[in-house]
């Protein structure tokens, strides 16, 4: 069984810094890459890991082709999805709440940021967001969909505009200490085309051996450090199968980002191919370092919410300056509520 590891002071010294933390706060994961990388099994398996150590979880499945359902075994009924334009409304009018800076849902955008009066997503099973559009896979520990194309929208719709409700998702949580989202994102480098980004304590792009992949992880990166969170980029690689595997990506990736790779596992396949769910006892049959490595980098890297917040609001300015956003709804630099505070 092979597995590298890489890095280990680094971490050592990142959760010395996490444990100097004082605030109460919750982490967000993403895990991003070329489709076909397999992030979709590596959020699977990540998820499994935290339901494994009782950490309460919502994974979100926010990739256009939705696979994690089929991997946990999960029935999740399409009418659950969170880009149903009848959720999505129903969703963006629990959470303005009573706010007086949304002026109304038709005035709700993807960067809309929280303010006095609003409700929040909380990883709660009593919380109407929890309730109404997530299914769960055990005690505090739900999976939402954000949905795919339907026959309608053929021609119609970009799938960009169905992850807004995931952006209002993300922006309006407020869960507790120890709490998780993690997110299979879409493919490739289209989560820079909205808030996701900035949206997440830890992406984690998933990297095959292949040139295409690291093509991938090139632009990625460089994307990343334009946008100021290539110090929350880590990569893993994924479908290991021999040393050459391995020298090909640590030549391709820098050091201070490579942290460890996923071989190419023979009892996923087995148990993927007999169309068998994903359960905790496939961690048995696998070295879950990689994923120990995950949570201790998205713990020493957790973010305030409130400074989360500061950058919301740079990306709120940015996008209500659109001349389509201005014609539709005039000027929504009012929606910035200095009042308000996680």
């Amino acid at each position: 069984m092979m597995l590298f590891y890489k890095n280990r002071s680094l971490v050592n010294n990142m959760l010395l810094n996490a444990n100097e933390l004082h605030y109460n706060t919750f982490m967000r994961v993403a895990f991003v890459g070329k489709g076909g990388s397999g992030k979709s099994t590596a959020t699977t398996l990540f998820f499994l890991y935290l339901v494994k150590h009782k950490s309460p979880v919502l994974c979100i499945d926010a990739d256009l082709n939705i696979h994690i359902p089929n991997l946990l075994g999960i029935e999740f009924p399409k009418e659950r999805a969170l880009s149903d334009p009848k959720n999505t409304r129903a969703i963006r009018k629990y959470l303005k709440g009573t706010s007086k800076h949304i002026r109304s849902i038709d005035h709700f955008y993807k960067t809309t940021p929280p303010s006095k009066g609003v409700a929040f997503v909380m990883l709660d099973e009593k919380n109407p967001i929890i309730q109404q559009y997530c299914v769960a896979y055990r005690p505090s520990a739900y999976l939402a969909i954000v949905g795919t194309y339907e026959e309608e929208e053929i021609g119609r719709s970009c799938y960009h505009t169905n992850l807004a409700i995931f952006e209002n998702l993300l922006s309006f949580a407020r869960l507790n200490e120890n709490e998780w989202i993690i997110s299979d994102m879409v493919a490739g480098i289209d989560a820079f085309s909205n808030t996701l980004h900035a949206q997440f304590d830890l992406l984690v792009l998933v990297v095959e051996p292949t040139k295409e992949s690291v093509d991938v992880f090139t632009q990625y990166y460089r994307l990343a450090q334009h946008a100021d969170v290539s110090n929350r980029l880590v990569v893993v690689g994924n479908k290991i199968e021999d040393e050459h595997d391995e020298a090909f990506l640590k030549t391709n990736i820098p050091d201070d980002i490579f942290i460890g790779g996923i071989p190419k596992y023979r009892s996923i396949k087995i148990q993927r191919q007999q169309g068998l769910p994903l359960t905790e006892k496939i961690l048995n049959d696998i070295d879950i370092t990689i994923f120990s490595t995950i949570e201790k980098k998205a713990r020493a890297l957790r973010q305030d919410p409130n400074d989360r917040l500061k950058r919301l609001y740079d990306l709120h300015r940015a996008y209500i300056q659109q001349d389509y956003v201005k014609l539709a709804s005039g000027d929504l630099s009012h929606q910035i509520d200095p009042t308000f505070h996680f």
